[in-house]
């Protein structure tokens, strides 16, 4: 008997040892595990905040370009059309009621470039929404390791509104331009055909 309890108590303490080995292991495994998704986590925030830094960046110079475009088009066209009119008031002869008809259609340009600056304004408020989303959402160590929150949300419906806004105050600038250029080519060309039929 004593030599069966013996080898009873060796298998016992081979069995304990067995068992701690294994947990070890296990304990070994799950740290791992848990480093490997931290660093998953760590690669999908690094992505998600380098995605975002670029598409804000591409995004601010196109707007950016676009708005300042519409307001050199809108002030250019003032431009030139007070020039025109400056050397059409210096000949003899002239109608000045046509000349301000053609002066009226300034207003348009005005009207272009004024909102082609809300638009700006909009515009930064659109990029600093942005960056609101992304600033609110929380950054964990499981995946999909960037979830939204209610408050990145809001942001997200907040940044569609004003991008919305950004865009209309920009077609409203060019659909001045257009009506602009529209009505000064035709004052111009009703100015030049009653300067033909005058004798």
């Amino acid at each position: 008997m004593g030599l069966k309890g013996e080898t009873m108590a060796d298998d016992n303490q081979q069995t304990f040892e067995e068992r701690k080995w294994a947990r070890e292991q296990q304990i070994e495994e799950e740290k791992w595990k848990t480093e490997k998704r931290r660093e998953d986590a760590h690669r999908a925030h690094d992505k998600s905040t380098e995605f975002h830094t670029y598409i804000n960046q591409a995004t601010i110079d196109a707007g950016s370009l676009a708005l300042r475009t519409l307001v050199l088009i809108n002030g250019g066209a003032a431009v030139a059309i007070l020039a025109f009119l400056g050397a059409v008031a210096s000949k003899d002869k002239i109608d000045f009621v046509q000349i301000g008809a053609v002066a009226n259609t300034l207003k348009y340009y005005a009207a272009g470039v004024a909102s082609a600056f809300v638009a700006m304004t909009l515009a930064y408020l659109t990029n600093y929404l942005m960056v609101s989303v992304e600033t609110f959402k929380n950054k964990i160590y499981v995946h999909p390791f960037v979830v939204e929150t209610d408050r990145s949300r809001k942001m997200a419906r907040l940044n569609r509104i004003f991008h919305v806004l950004t865009l209309l105050a920009s077609l409203g600038s060019l659909g001045c331009f257009v009506i602009g250029m529209w009505s000064t080519s035709a004052k111009v060309t009703s100015m030049i055909e009653s300067r033909v039929t005058k004798p």
